[in-house]
């Protein structure tokens, strides 16, 4: 038959500091059938294992007892110092002749679990059963001095679990054992909402808002339209209820009551908001998950919604979810929208651009396609994977360095990707398509404050904008004072050595516009060369040589009258012209074909611009 005690000392520690204290406690206990003398109780204490309680029993028939858990190692359920438990004895005959000198054969109590209390007691991180004495048959009179008052949780009430045992037997008050619990941090108070399993449900829950719950998916979102196991592991449930969320509405007015506080007699205005679960300031000043605030705060149980038992995506703090079948791919897990979104905004944006999107994003219910597949999920805020680094033993037992596989299986090859961290070092990163950042985040942070879409911190201001972009399409302008400036993208960046990476196809076409003012520079040239080569000037005169005319003259190979050498006949030359005249070619291209050519130079210079990415940087 099961019996009540409360607890008094639960052993969790092996230091000889902790030993010593059991020890005294047993002592002090003046528990039957244990050693007596210091030295052999301490050789005692040291072998009893963790999950060892001594506890005060409510049995009339018994006084202080030494329990050991039930249930073997490979499970441990939580009590704390003060709380009600389960017992019994294990009356199985023995040879007491032969096992008196054997103390550990003599432990004959056996603890089971904590007495589960009711709504307005039962608590994961700390249950009073003696609260549950509290509810009445009927509520408080509104018309009661009572009835303006808060009873804040507390642990006086005693004389109802406690009834039974004798003046002089009568244990340590709870309050005392709580207190001394959080005071040596054998437990910490905290504020933990309760989770009310299903009929179907295995629920493990912890003290500190941890819950291991292996329930099932609906029907309706499995793939065979049945029941498929479902694994939820959370820590923090609810916990993010205090913080904003962007999808989050309007927060809705709190209901305000004003109570006097019993503890302080001060009138104060206690609030009641919308959180899934309360947290309040227990009597002795900790914190502690508000029970039933209808009952604590006496009013209308109909103003109370309790939510503290539901799961949240958005307000859970750490989430891994594993499946049988599932359809994660909704709104329920996360913001599918955005990835469609950026999806169809590349479609608009870039069309009759050099940029194409280069893959199509897999939609929600593509026809022909399982929507329902085994799923593992994983939400929180931060997540790291990490790889081990070697270790070495004394013996020179190597453990070798780990490595990191994201692999994507596929028949298809075209269709298998993977990003490999391997143990050297070496990263390989290998699919169909690559595509690292989003052109439309980098085009937002480039938006003037002026712009109309400029505040896009919300995810409803963020719907908006892709919207009007997707039918207006980006401003050009806008785009243009993005090159050499965007860090969508950052390769092996450094501050003072990082500049722009350059655009491939634009840089082509500037280089292929050089090179052809390059050969139409040559041809003109050449054409002058030409024309120079072949020319003869027309204009010129004749002049008489010899004594008649003055000392006889002739042309320098430089075209310059010089005297004749001895002997040069008498006659008539021909002079030509000290102002020549220029080949046409020369001409044209003095008068127009260099400008044209300059200032197709300095066109592309001006847009050398255009070769720097809008997007991406590396050093």
């Amino acid at each position: 038959m099961l019996k009540k005690a409360k607890t008094i000392y639960y052993h969790s520690e092996f230091s000889s500091e902790k030993i010593q204290v059991l020890k005294n406690i047993l002592s002090e206990s003046q528990i039957k059938n244990i050693p007596k003398d210091d030295s052999s109780l301490l050789r005692f204490a040291s072998f009893l294992p963790a999950g060892t309680i001594v506890a005060q029993s409510l049995d009339v028939g018994e006084d202080k007892i030494l329990c050991l858990p039930v249930l073997s190692s490979n499970i441990s359920l939580p009590v704390k110092q003060g709380e009600y438990i389960w017992y019994f004895f294990d009356d199985t005959k023995v040879d007491e002749i032969v096992v008196k000198t054997r103390p550990l054969i003599m432990i004959r109590h056996y603890w089971l679990s904590r007495i589960h209390g009711t709504l307005v007691s039962e608590d994961l991180n700390y249950t009073y059963k003696e609260r549950d004495a509290t509810v009445l048959n009927k509520p408080i009179p509104e018309d009661s001095p009572l009835a303006v008052n808060v009873n804040l949780p507390n642990f006086e009430d005693q004389k109802f679990m406690e009834f039974n045992l004798k003046e002089a037997q009568k244990s340590i008050t709870t309050k005392k054992l709580y207190e001394e619990g959080v005071t040596k941090k054998s437990f910490v108070p905290k504020a933990t909402p309760r989770y009310f399993s299903k009929t179907d449900d295995l629920t493990l829950q912890g003290s500190y808002n941890t819950l291991i719950n292996f329930s099932r998916t609906n029907d309706e979102s499995s793939h065979n339209k049945s029941p498929e196991g479902s694994i939820s592991i959370i820590a923090g449930r609810l916990a993010l209820q205090d913080f904003k969320f962007e999808n989050s509405q309007e927060k809705p007015m709190p209901t305000v009551l004003f109570r006097n506080i019993t503890n302080t007699g001060k009138e104060e205005q206690f609030v009641i908001d919308d959180k899934n679960y309360k947290i309040i300031d227990n009597a002795l000043e900790k914190e502690e998950l508000l029970k039933r605030p209808d009952f604590y705060l006496n009013f209308n149980p109909k103003t109370f919604e309790n939510k503290e038992s539901l799961t949240s995506f958005d307000k859970d703090a750490s989430t891994l979810l594993i499946n049988e079948s599932l359809e994660v791919d909704n709104k329920k897990y996360y913001n599918v929208d955005l990835i469609e979104d950026f999806h169809n905004s590349y479609e608009n944006f870039f069309d009759g651009l050099v940029i194409e999107y280069p893959y199509e994003v897999q939609t929600l219910n593509q026809k022909g396609k399982f929507t329902s597949v085994p799923t593992i999920l994983a939400k929180t805020n931060n997540i790291r994977l990490i790889a081990r680094k070697k270790l070495e033993t004394k013996e020179k037992v190597e453990l070798p360095e780990g490595s990191i596989r994201l692999i994507k299986e596929s028949n298809n090859i075209l269709n298998y990707s993977h990003i490999n961290m391997e143990s050297d070092g070496y990263v390989d990163i290998s699919g169909s398509v690559i595509k690292i950042g989003n052109f439309l985040n980098e085009y937002i942070r480039f938006l003037p404050e002026s712009f109309e879409y400029a505040e896009y911190s919300t995810q409803k201001q963020l719907d908006s904008l892709s919207k009007k972009l997707s039918t207006t399409g980006f401003k050009e302008e806008i785009v243009d004072s993005m090159r050499g400036l965007g860090s969508g993208v950052v390769i092996g960046y450094d501050e003072k050595y990082s500049e722009s990476l350059v655009l491939g196809q634009t840089l082509k076409g500037l280089l292929e516009e050089i090179l052809a003012t390059n050969i139409e520079f040559v041809e003109e040239l050449k054409k002058i060369s030409t024309a120079l080569k072949t020319h003869t000037h027309n204009n010129s005169a004749a002049v008489m040589t010899g004594p008649a005319a003055g000392p006889l003259l002739v042309l320098s190979p430089a075209g310059v009258p010089v005297p004749a050498p001895p002997g040069t006949p008498v006659g008539m030359v021909t002079v030509p012209s000290l102002v020549p005249t220029d080949p046409s070619a020369y001409a044209t291209y003095e008068s127009s074909g260099s400008a044209n050519l300059e200032k197709k130079y300095t066109n592309i210079n001006d847009r050398l611009i255009n070769i720097l990415s809008k997007f991406a940087k590396t050093t």
